[in-house]
């Protein structure tokens, strides 16, 4: 067993004091702000990959989630956009039932839900 030289230990234990003290470069909230660059994340996780800080059943985790995040903020933009297109046929003094039909089916087909 290799022990540890007191310069060794002094190392580890500044470098411990300068991580905890930076905040990390992403936060959970940050995986579901549209405005991230999925880049970003995607170096984030290959840092943490690199300092052997994940491992690969963890990592797999990791990508799943971010899969899953960026499927969800997908579609949340996209019934954003059938709810924008409904008052803005609204405004331009469409048929509202019409307008509400058509909101209503886009929003069933992003989801994958038809009445049966």
């Amino acid at each position: 067993m290799n022990k540890k030289s007191g310069f060794e230990i002094a190392l580890e234990e500044e470098s411990m004091r300068i991580a905890l003290r930076r905040p990390p470069l992403l936060t959970c909230d940050d995986l579901v702000n549209p405005d991230i660059d999925p880049s970003r994340v995607a170096l984030e996780i290959m840092q943490l990959q690199h300092n052997h800080k994940v491992t690969d059943k963890q990592l797999e985790s990791i990508r799943a989630t971010l899969r899953e995040s960026y499927e969800s903020r997908t579609k949340i933009q996209q019934i954003i956009a059938a709810i924008e297109s409904y008052y803005a046929a609204l405004d331009r003094r469409e048929n509202g039932n019409v307008a509400q039909d058509n909101a209503f089916a886009r929003i069933q087909n992003i989801l994958g839900m038809q009445w049966k």
